[in-house]
């Protein structure tokens, strides 16, 4: 069988969520191959899928970004036969998506077994409309299929295909930075985040929250630096201390007698102490990435369910700095409040008393089904008809809350640009409530983007690292930055 995944550019990030389901399906020996038709044009595309003559063309989607390949997929259809299957976050939380006119089939949840459960069956020509974790359409019908028990041991996963990523894209191979993954799923339960959604799709079938061994991690981690350029590791766990003492203890020792390499890790402000941070240090944590999202606790508490106090907020960030550890602050600004601009300049003035070295601020997006949503819908911050049709690959271009004055949501979009740059530079927090209110959020825009490209390649990894990248670099920054407009 011949597999054709069709993906958005990486842009040094790597996607590895589907390469967890190519592997057992390369190594039971179909062919399969990527493409990237944001990098083509169309006749360009429509010439390789006809060389490639592929049974089966997969797409890997998040929500906004899916709407550009299901007009792909629709317009392929029309010149090209083969059988359509969507997978990824956006069908997984919104299957809906089947009735999207071209659309095969689509997968929920995790696709280790399943995909290799479904690549046979098409192979031998069997029934498909049974099996696990995929809804299927045929003549008009759609066939509902549940979920399989999740696999608990993580170790009995496949190490990601990585190899199908770097033929495709030469620069996210020689990237300095390679992601892995330690741990899957989150027992926490934020307003405005997916994560514990999943329990909703494999109620009963385990905990969401499971573990690989250190050893497998680190074999992993080994297997990839001997294979390809590597000088930096980028652990992309939603909380990765979130494990058990032994478990950070083994981990630390294995990887500092055997992989040797800085590394970025995401923490949580509540699980922050010293024995914790001894380990992550003694092990080699260069950076770590730390949400606090909201500076007014009530708010933080009682709309975004995030339980971390400014206090405890602040204890974090200036231990983790006091082991001479790197820190990148995540938080949300324009939210579905009375006062949004004073609960956001709450928010800048919490990071700026934590004193860290970057503070990130996303604008809110209300994602349908989301408990964030209802609370946005039922308080008149957001009409009834939220569709995600409409929405951007990016969240960052606008504040789309309803406050009754569109000026606010001008001054909102200006001020979450300049919210990185105010932490940066804390002067310039005497003027923040001046800039925000002058015609310059192009200008704005441009500097935002700049300090973040800044701060991502060349202050969370370490200089002697990233300055060797900057060549290479530059024109995959550029074109990530006209997509965000584009997408």
């Amino acid at each position: 069988m011949k597999i054709l995944f069709l993906l958005s550019n990486f842009y040094f990030v790597e996607r590895l969520g589907f390469l967890y389901a190519v592997s057992p399906v390369k190594r039971a020996g179909h062919d399969v191959k990527v493409l990237l038709p944001q990098s083509l044009t169309y006749d360009h595309l429509s010439d390789e899928i006809r060389k490639l003559d592929p049974d089966i063309i997969a797409y890997s989607n998040t929500t906004g970004e899916h709407n550009y390949f299901v007009k792909l997929n629709k317009r392929l259809k029309e010149s090209h036969n083969f059988f359509s299957l969507f997978g990824g976050p956006h069908p997984t939380f919104f299957p809906d998506l089947i009735h999207e006119e071209g659309v095969d089939g689509i997968c929920i949840g995790e696709a280790e077994d399943a995909m290799l459960d479904l690549v046979t069956k098409i192979e031998k020509k069997e029934d498909i409309s049974c099996v696990k974790n995929f809804w299927i359409k045929r003549d008009g019908a759609v066939h509902k299929n549940p979920s399989r028990e999740l696999i608990m041991d993580l170790n009995k996963i496949q190490f990601p295909d990585r190899d199908i990523l770097y033929e495709a894209d030469n620069g996210v191979r020689d990237f300095h930075t390679k992601c892995f993954i330690a741990s899957r799923g989150c027992p926490y339960k934020c307003s405005y985040c997916y994560n514990h959604k999943l329990n909703d799709i494999y109620p009963e079938k385990g905990t969401t929250l499971r573990l690989s061994s250190p050893r497998n991690l680190i074999d992993e981690i080994l297997d990839v630096k001997s294979k390809y350029p590597m000088k930096f590791v980028m652990f992309e766990d939603d909380t990765f201390i979130l494990k058990p003492g032994k478990w950070l203890h083994e981990f630390a020792k294995l990887y500092a007698d055997e992989v040797k390499l800085p590394y970025f890790c995401n923490v949580r402000a509540n699980l922050i102490n010293k024995e914790t941070m001894e380990i992550l240090k003694e092990s080699g944590c260069y950076s770590v990435g730390m949400a606090l999202e909201c500076g007014d606790e009530k708010i933080n508490k009682n709309i975004l369910k995030k339980s971390i106090t400014n206090k405890m907020f602040i204890q974090a960030v200036q231990l983790i700095r006091k082991y001479r550890i790197k820190v990148r602050t995540l938080n949300l600004v324009a939210l579905p409040v009375k006062n949004p601009l004073d609960v956001d300049f709450c928010t800048l003035d919490t990071n700026l008393k934590s004193g860290t070295n970057l503070a990130i601020g996303s604008l809110l997006y209300p994602y349908p089904n989301l408990e964030i949503t209802k609370y946005s819908m039922d308080n008149g911050y957001l009409d009834s008809d939220n569709s995600f049709k409409n929405f951007k690959t990016s969240n960052n271009d606008a504040a789309i809350f309803n406050y009754g004055d569109p000026l606010v949501n001008v001054k909102l979009q200006r001020f979450h640009k300049l919210f990185s740059l105010t932490v940066a530079f804390p002067f310039l927090r005497y003027f923040t409530g001046y800039l925000i209110r002058l015609p310059l959020s192009s200008l704005y825009n441009i500097l935002n983007i700049i300090w973040y490209a800044y701060f991502n390649y060349m202050i969370l990894v370490p200089k002697k690292i990233s300055i060797k990248h900057i060549p290479s670099m530059t024109p995959d920054f550029f074109r990530y930055i006209l997509s965000l407009k584009k997408y």
